[in-house]
């Protein structure tokens, strides 16, 4: 059954409230941190791509993805300016969410704050500004790509091996 404007607009307002109330929750918000740690916090998550405007991003790209693909499944006839729409609407309520209302740092300093002394997030932003540190904020996420890649080709990899042994263990069970 095909949606009405209106009832896919209200559909997809109740789906990002939903996936925002359940991905940005502002749990650890009674947390004090001082002013200069909060700046070095801000600064170190600047460093590592992990800004409150950078993950706003990321999660705008993810939901545009997933409403997307569902909007065009309902939807098939749905026009590009409806589409656009969304996305802009999708867009400022992340924004408001993550970067104006704060809830992506009420969730991530008390982080930072439990594991770290000011004194070592300082020591941290300094290390990252050598050459050496600005490469290992390149490559470290590309190594920790590839061993994700690596891990599950040979997850996939040993899968038969695993599933003859379970089998045969099963087999010599059956026979006692």
């Amino acid at each position: 059954m095909l949606l009405g404007k209106k009832e896919l607009m209200k559909s997809l307002m109740k789906m990002l409230i939903l996936l925002l109330s359940l991905s940005i929750s502002p749990s650890f918000a009674d947390t004090e941190i001082s002013d200069e740690k909060q700046a070095l916090i801000d600064t170190l998550l600047k460093q590592v791509g992990h800004s409150a405007d950078e993950i706003s991003n990321q999660i705008i790209t993810s939901y545009l993805q997933q409403i997307t693909a569902v909007i065009k499944q309902s939807e098939p006839d749905i026009s590009p300016e409806t589409l656009q729409e969304i996305a802009i609407t999708v867009s400022t309520a992340v924004q408001q969410q993550v970067v104006e209302q704060d809830k992506y740092k009420a969730m991530i300093y008390p982080i930072y704050d439990r594991h770290f002394t000011e004194q070592e997030l300082q020591k941290i932003i300094e290390f990252n500004q050598t050459d050496f540190g600005k490469k290992l904020l390149k490559v470290v996420p590309l190594v920790f790509s590839q061993h994700q890649h690596v891990f599950s080709e040979l997850s996939l990899d040993l899968a038969p091996e695993v599933n003859k042994r379970i089998s045969e263990t099963i087999h010599q069970a059956k026979k006692l």
